[in-house]
């Protein structure tokens, strides 16, 4: 009988061992599993999307007088820093605007295309521009601005991609990127 309580204990203890392995197994899955959740949700909270481009650090957000203008940007064109307080609206302005409406709008999420083209030099570009421009219903601006120093200049807020000639995958793949996905105010209109 000895032998048999003893065979009946060392089964149970085997079983109750198996099932602690098990529960720890569950646990630990579960746990792993709240870890990426949190992480997956804390990359998106952040809305700091790897893509195509420089990253360019941040002058901040500051409001400027109505009509005041900022000539100590980081960056040609501005990625952030202080900004009028009306953003730029979605378009194509093929006269220019000024880049403190523009950083507004890239603290909202927009993209702009800036380009030192106008109508007269490369009418080639504006047209490819205009057509990759009408694929997008919002947060969108191409800006025709000579002191652009490359031909083609994209920014986001605290990204810029330049180039000299157009491509028009790569700079899709930079709207796609960044387009209502970066930026402080990214989720306002």
């Amino acid at each position: 009988m000895p032998r048999n309580r003893k065979r009946q204990r060392e089964s149970r203890m085997a079983v109750a061992k198996r099932e602690s392995i098990r529960n720890w197994v569950f646990v630990g899955g579960g746990v792993g599993a709240v870890i990426a959740v949190i992480v997956v949700g804390i990359i998106l909270i952040s809305g700091d999307p790897s893509g195509p481009g420089q990253e360019i650090s941040s002058l901040g957000v500051q409001h400027l007088e109505v009509g005041q203008t900022y000539p100590n940007y980081n960056s040609n064109p501005p990625t952030s820093g202080p900004h009028s307080p009306s953003r730029t609206p979605r378009g194509f302005y093929s006269q220019g605007t000024p880049d403190e409406g523009l950083v507004h709008s890239l603290e909202h999420g927009y993209v702009v295309i800036n380009h030192n083209c106008n109508d007269s030099v490369c009418p080639e570009l504006v047209d490819d521009l205009a057509r990759i421009f009408t694929r997008y219903d919002e947060k969108l601006i191409v800006n025709y601005r000579p002191e652009t120093q490359s031909t083609i200049a994209l920014t986001a807020w605290t990204r810029l991609l330049t180039m000299e000639e157009h491509d028009e995958e790569l700079i899709v793949d930079f709207i796609d990127s960044y387009r209502g996905k970066i930026g402080p105010e990214r989720n306002v209109p």
